[in-house]
């Protein structure tokens, strides 16, 4: 079974993207891939993977220039994602490195 890790965040809380993209590197377990939905920005740069237990993850992206509410980012996460486990997070939601 996949697994994907859904981000949302908006332009108010974007600033706290890569704190959570390093944490989630230090997790136990890789998923299959990491989706961020953003929303309110003309553009998110986002790494092309990170490496999660000595594996490189893929990094997927999808963005509004408007900004949505938190459920329709996550319906727009999870039509990105490819998982049959879907582990959304907010983007200031710091995962303890073993939650996963």
């Amino acid at each position: 079974m996949k697994t994907s890790f859904c981000i949302t965040c908006w332009h108010g809380d974007v600033h706290l993207l890569n704190g959570l993209l390093i944490t989630l590197e230090e997790q136990t377990k890789a998923p299959h891939e990491v989706v961020v939905s953003s929303s309110g920005l003309h553009s998110l740069e986002l790494p092309e993977e990170l490496i999660i237990e000595g594996k490189p993850v893929p990094v997927v992206g999808t963005n509004s220039k408007e900004r949505l509410m938190q459920s329709i980012a996550r319906n727009r996460a999870i039509k990105k994602s490819s998982g049959d486990i879907i582990i959304f997070f907010d983007v200031d939601d710091i995962p303890l490195p073993q939650k996963i």
